[in-house]
């Protein structure tokens, strides 16, 4: 008797029935958390998907325009869960998650700089706009002083705030993308690259900025070992020249300057104990 692989038999069930199309969306909502993993996970909700798009809630339009800017890395790896492409976009909305903070918990006035912040962002846009574009940024600013009175820190990437330190999650994924750690790789080496974002075509802004933060990390790490190195040797010369070469780049991307352009002068900006090292004598 010939043998069918469970997937054909459940397959042809489905069609027969014609309930192939509901246990796709079903199948591609039920993933989605493990597609995310973490802590995203709690702070989304694949819906529904329609005409091969997966809707997707979030707490706030913040996260929802971050995250969009990410969907094509969530989709590869969604499309790899599913073994097909039953979704081929996906779409994040603002909606009612058990973790979204209620909304009399947040602040009535804004303080007085947020509220000068706010009239010069709204202030260039046409009169008819002007009124909705004020309650977005309103809305914004109200949540972000939540965050800081619930101990929340600004991200030091992308400057969303979040309670997970020291960067948010949706940066800390984007440091396991193979083309963030190559062009992570690249900065390490050629700092000026960053001078022109026409050299990571293939990256979104975000992208680069998480790449520029973790070669900065890198390198730190780096000098750290080499600090050690050069005093443990009593000065050694061509240690202290691999270690003004890491200080070097690291300032080059740290201060967003080009490589040629750095020198000791800027050392005060270094890590301390990287500065000491090569101000001394050691």
């Amino acid at each position: 008797m010939a043998t069918h692989h469970i997937s054909q038999l459940l397959g042809k069930t489905l069609t027969r029935y014609q309930l192939k199309g509901g246990f796709k969306r079903a199948r591609a909502i039920l993933v989605w958390p493990e597609v995310v993993g973490g802590e995203l996970s709690r702070l989304t909700k694949a819906v529904y998907l329609q005409d091969k798009t997966l809707w997707i809630e979030v707490q706030d339009s913040v996260m929802a325009h971050h995250l969009g800017l990410q969907s094509p890395v969530f989709l590869e790896r969604l499309q790899a869960k599913l073994s097909d492409k039953s979704v081929l976009a996906l779409r994040f909305r603002v909606g009612q998650l058990p973790e979204a903070p209620p909304r009399r918990e947040i602040p009535g006035p804004l303080p007085r700089s947020d509220q000068k912040r706010l009239e010069n962002l709204v202030s260039g846009l046409k009169p008819e706009l002007q009124s909705a574009a004020r309650q977005a940024a309103e809305a914004i600013f109200k949540a972000r002083a939540w965050r800081e009175r619930q101990g929340w820190t600004p991200c030091p990437v992308c400057g969303t705030h979040s309670e997970r330190k020291p960067i948010c999650v949706v940066c800390q994924d984007l440091i396991g993308n193979p083309q963030v750690q190559a062009a992570t790789l690249r900065l390490t080496h050629e700092p000026d690259l960053l001078e022109n974002v026409l050299n990571f075509p293939y990256l979104s802004a975000d992208a680069l900025e998480v790449a520029r933060y973790s070669a900065l990390r890198q390198l730190e790490g780096a000098m750290d070992e080499l600090s050690f190195a050069v005093v443990s040797s009593g000065g050694d010369a061509t240690l202290r020249e691999f270690l003004e070469g890491a200080a070097h780049t690291w300032l080059a991307l740290e201060l967003r300057k080009p490589l040629l352009k750095v020198g000791r002068r800027h050392y005060g900006k270094l890590p301390e104990k990287v500065a000491n090292v090569l101000s001394s004598g050691a």
